[in-house]
């Protein structure tokens, strides 16, 4: 799954990928019970489970299980939110590259270089001759 923003000129950046078997929400919604501005994509053939977040916190309120599944949920995604932050912060487009390489080398089979090079933060001709450099 692919989540984007898009602006007024219609050009998507992607914020975040989720992959199989992972928790998928816009931070907004999840947390201030906001509708969402992000738009959600499948890349590939998805099965999504989608929850009223309302039932599910009431649930969550009697059952310790529930209740553990979305505190660990919560963790995952501050998680997730506060590495992407940082390596915005910390890291070179090609060293945020090449952590997606080495943690997920698969993704660049998988995902349009249109896509990796929006969630890279650069234009698709900065993440050509990123890749090309690396190539050699």
């Amino acid at each position: 799954m692919r989540g984007f923003y898009s602006n007024a000129d219609g050009e998507e950046k992607t914020i975040f990928f989720r992959w199989e078997k992972e928790f998928g929400a816009d931070p907004e919604s999840f947390f201030n019970h906001k509708p969402s501005k992000l738009t959600w994509c499948a890349m590939e053939e998805t099965e999504i489970f989608e929850i009223n977040f309302q039932k599910f916190e009431e649930l969550s309120k009697r059952n310790v299980g529930l209740l553990k599944l979305r505190i660990m949920a919560s963790k995952k995604l501050l998680n997730r939110m506060y590495e992407r932050l940082e390596s915005f912060i910390l890291y070179t487009p090609e060293e945020r590259f090449q952590h997606l390489l080495e943690t997920r080398p698969d993704l660049c089979e998988r995902i349009p270089d249109k896509y990796l090079a929006s969630f890279l933060g650069i234009t698709p001709v900065s993440f050509s001759r990123i890749k090309k450099r690396l190539e050699n």
